[in-house]
């Protein structure tokens, strides 16, 4: 397949045609790396004169991949040029060159070309999904759902579909319609540790913890490690109370990440809850070493302070925290707990007594 130079303009077979655009509607499925290699350099040794579409598509891609997006559009538009009357061809080529327009933050230009991709080849279901995908993001979820709900029923055996129609519903707050789209895509993939997480998710955000902890397990029993998982458990501990199931999973999570400062700061509200301040200001300390900018960093470590009765520590550390996030609440900082003598500027005193209100 895909021969090195020709003469004249190279015309790929059915085959040919066929492996390429499936390539480009799904690559993650479609992979296969020596195929895709010997595409690659067959589109790459043939002149201007030579290439097909299909291979401006394959540099396309590939350029893509490499986040090389200006050589992508140009190996794109020089596609689109060419074989107009092949719609699979020209449709693959608007719906690369919608990914990349997102790719690029302009995504009305991303829906219209993804919308002529459609008109092209009506019966794509991964288009419409990438143009739900963009709807999603701005936050028009009624036209996510109809793009998404349309990928379902062109495909309704591809489980990645019915999860993304669930994390519509999701982001939506339409919580129950979520769940079924997430238990619709395990009954075709019961072995995806995603597909659990998606599903905990749903009930974490219904406060319903257990259902969420049982699915974040089951994640990790098919895939050991899922930071996510590992994470998520830990602060579902932290809310029951089970201070020590809560610190056996943050800390495998940490293994895996020890220079994550959201995970140190976790460690720290573990051993704050358990009154243990000098374990829990050294891991609010390594969180601010791994990121001096954590609001709730700062905050936590002016918990200890206040704890440790070093009151002015704890001033720098509110005031650090109100800096980074104005917003933030500090509902401990009490000027009642904090000596009166205490220096502090009354502009500083007044937005932390805003905060603690």
């Amino acid at each position: 397949m895909f021969g090195l130079r020709k003469p004249g303009r190279y015309s790929p077979t059915a085959e040919e045609k066929e492996w390429i655009v499936n390539f480009a509607s799904n690559p993650v499925d479609n992979f296969d790396a020596p195929q895709w290699e010997k595409v690659l350099e067959a589109a790459d040794n043939r002149t201007d004169d030579q290439r097909s579409s299909e291979d401006y598509l394959a540099l396309a891609l590939d350029a893509q991949f490499e986040k090389n997006y200006e050589s992508a559009l140009n190996f794109v538009f020089a596609g689109l040029r060419l074989a107009p009357e092949d719609k699979k061809s020209q449709a693959a080529l608007h719906a690369q060159l919608g990914i990349l327009f997102k790719s690029l933050g302009v995504q009305e230009l991303a829906i219209q070309n993804l919308d002529k991709a459609i008109s092209l080849d009506p019966e794509n279901a991964s288009i419409y999904d990438a143009i739900s995908d963009i709807y999603l993001e701005q936050k028009k979820y009624r036209e996510a759902e109809t793009k998404s709900k349309d990928a379902v029923r062109l495909s309704p055996d591809n489980p990645e579909y019915l999860r993304s129609l669930g994390e519509i519903y999701f982001k939506w707050g339409k919580f129950d319609r979520a769940e079924v789209k997430f238990l619709e895509a395990l009954q075709i993939e019961p072995e995806c540790p995603e597909f659990y997480i998606s599903l905990a998710k749903v009930f974490l955000a219904q406060k319903d913890y257990t259902k969420a902890a049982d699915n974040f397990k089951k994640s990790l029993e098919l895939q050991e490690g899922l930071p996510f998982s590992l994470q998520a458990l830990a602060e579902i501990y932290i809310r029951k109370g089970l201070l020590f199931e809560a610190e056996k999973y943050i800390k495998q999570a940490l293994i895996l990440d020890p220079e994550n400062d959201q995970l140190c700061n976790i460690v720290g509200d573990i051993y704050f809850e358990r009154k243990l301040f000098i374990k829990a200001e050294i891991e609010y300390k390594r969180a601010l070493k791994f990121n001096p900018e954590n609001a709730k960093a700062h905050k936590n470590l002016g918990h200890v302070y206040l704890e440790q009765k070093k009151f002015s520590d704890a001033e720098f550390q509110f005031k650090e925290s109100l800096k980074l996030d104005p917003q933030s609440a500090i509902p401990l900082i009490n000027f009642k707990i904090i000596p009166q003598d205490l220096e502090m500027d009354n502009q500083s005193s007044e937005e932390i007594k805003q905060a603690g209100a």
